[in-house]
């Protein structure tokens, strides 16, 4: 793939999981990459590995001066910004929907929806032509029972931001996509502390081959470049 020398992403959730295995195969390309998450620890390890193409900043994305501001350190310390993958999220509430809480509820729809809102919002404010917007949705947005209940409705809701900003921002020259993994091994899924045996009688969690983030590193890249 070409294109990647003068590609600068902000990678939100990206210290961990399917978000760092996304910000390594930028890095691997020539890509720049500002790293948006919460794990100061594991965020600081990726940058100081990866070396002066990363950066990365600690950023709660619910708060929209906080996402503002991982927009701005793109800008500041690379010049521009040319891709926003939304990646962070949280499996949240597992269990019967009537078991459900609205604390629960509020947390993971804000985590995913607004979060991916917000990065949308002022990425689209900064980007020039031939920029790229891919969030991450999931294969519980297509299929009944591979997810908790507020996620798999988060999912749909991120299908929605999508297609909308699409057609919008379309007019600005400005690619905006989705993907949708199916399931993977992640510390997201690994917090659950479930064992192996127990979350694959899950029936959200019934699935035939699980996968590790790097199988999964190049999935948001085509939509970068």
């Amino acid at each position: 793939m070409s294109g990647f020398n003068h590609c600068v992403a902000l990678v939100t959730g990206g210290a961990s999981g399917i978000g760092e295995a996304t910000v390594r195969a930028l890095v691997e390309r020539g890509a720049r990459v500002v790293v948006a998450d919460l794990q100061a620890d594991r965020g600081e390890a990726l940058a100081a590995e990866l070396g002066d193409a990363v950066r990365f900043c600690v950023t709660d994305v619910t708060s929209e001066s906080a996402v503002a501001a991982a927009v701005a350190e793109a800008v500041t310390t690379f010049g521009s910004l040319t891709a926003l993958v939304n990646n962070a999220g949280v499996v949240g509430a597992v269990g019967s929907i009537t078991d459900t809480s609205i604390e629960a509820y509020e947390r993971t729809m804000d985590i995913h929806c607004k979060g991916s809102f917000l990065g949308v919002k002022h990425a689209a404010k900064v980007m020039p032509r031939g920029s790229a917007i891919v969030s991450l949705a999931s294969t519980a947005r297509l299929i009944g029972g591979q997810g908790p209940h507020v996620y798999t409705m988060a999912k749909h809701a991120i299908v929605g931001l999508t297609k909308s900003a699409a057609s919008e921002l379309a007019t600005k020259g400005i690619r905006v996509n989705a993907v949708a993994p199916s399931g993977t091994v992640t510390p997201m899924i690994d917090a659950l502390g479930l064992g192996d045996a127990e979350a694959r009688r899950r029936p959200w969690l019934q699935l035939r081959r699980w996968v590790l983030p790097v199988a999964l590193r190049t999935l948001p890249i085509p939509f970068c470049s």
